[in-house]
């Protein structure tokens, strides 16, 4: 379910109360990353929601990046909350287009990692350079970003329980 919550919100919350038993997966911390207050009231009041950590693309991913470098003791405490409603996922689409070649696919999803799993990490530059090129000019390529550096439970759940839970084995 994508959905732009600052625009849907409230429709998006309508088909949750009409529907409390459907599983909804919303991508991209439901596009509320810049307010973890709302996030959490959404995860708390809707049981049935889950989310996942991708930011879509490398403009967003990075500025995804340097919020949660910012706020990285806040994210982590989220994270570890809510460790049991949120998914992987790079929102990486396949496509035929040459710039997305293997070793872009295995930067973004590494990339990923490192914000999870290390307390500090530095993005590729094949990232840098997919971005537009009025984000390349507002972010130094050779920022060190605060990482989230998760307790192995918490990846766990994210990279594999919750997945297995919502799908099945």
């Amino acid at each position: 379910y994508h959905i732009n919550s600052g625009r849907f919100l409230d429709q998006m919350e309508r088909v949750l109360q009409a529907f409390p038993d459907l599983v909804v997966i919303a991508p991209h911390f439901i596009l509320t990353s810049r307010k973890l207050t709302l996030l959490s009231r959404l995860l708390d009041t809707y049981p049935n929601l889950y989310t996942d950590i991708s930011f879509g693309h490398p403009d967003f991913q990075v500025a995804g990046f340097k919020r949660i470098s910012y706020n990285a003791v806040a994210f982590r405490e989220f994270m570890q909350k809510y460790r049991d409603r949120i998914n992987f996922g790079t929102d990486v689409v396949i496509t035929s287009y040459r710039a997305k070649s293997r070793s872009y696919i295995d930067d973004v999803t590494l990339s990923y990692f490192d914000m999870l799993e290390k307390e500090e990490f530095t993005l590729p530059d094949s990232i840098y350079k997919m971005m537009s090129k009025k984000a390349r000019e507002q972010t130094d390529p050779n920022t060190v970003y605060r990482g989230l550096n998760l307790d192995d439970e918490t990846l766990r759940m994210i990279y594999h329980d919750n997945a297995e839970r919502i799908f099945g084995k």
